[in-house]
């Protein structure tokens, strides 16, 4: 009878301390999905105001040069479009009249 009701506590206070456990586990775990979605928002947040700052000082650039700015532009395009290719720059001021260049413009 002693150890029915020793047997009975000891799963009652188990169980509690089972229930406590994860009732801690999924508060921190609520807590820290909480932090990740504030820290999500600032960075949207952040990337948002960053690209105005930059359409700003864009828009006041070309309508104080917009020569320059067209330029800028077309740089910056001609740029993206070159970094996926491969550029071969070259100088015909360092080569004897007798030589002659080879490019394999086959891509493997």
């Amino acid at each position: 009878m002693i150890s029915a009701k020793l047997d009975k506590l000891t799963y009652v206070l188990k169980a509690h301390t089972e229930n406590e456990h994860k009732i801690h586990f999924h508060r921190a775990d609520s807590f820290a999905v909480k932090l990740k979605a504030e820290m999500n928002a600032i960075e949207t947040i952040q990337k948002a105001e960053g690209d105005a700052s930059s359409i700003i000082s864009r828009a006041i650039a070309f309508n104080a040069e917009p020569d320059l700015e067209r330029f800028r532009l077309k740089l910056n395009l001609i740029q993206k479009i070159f970094s996926t290719k491969s550029i071969y720059v070259v100088d015909k001021t360092m080569m004897r009249p007798q030589d002659t260049i080879f490019l394999n413009m086959l891509s493997n």
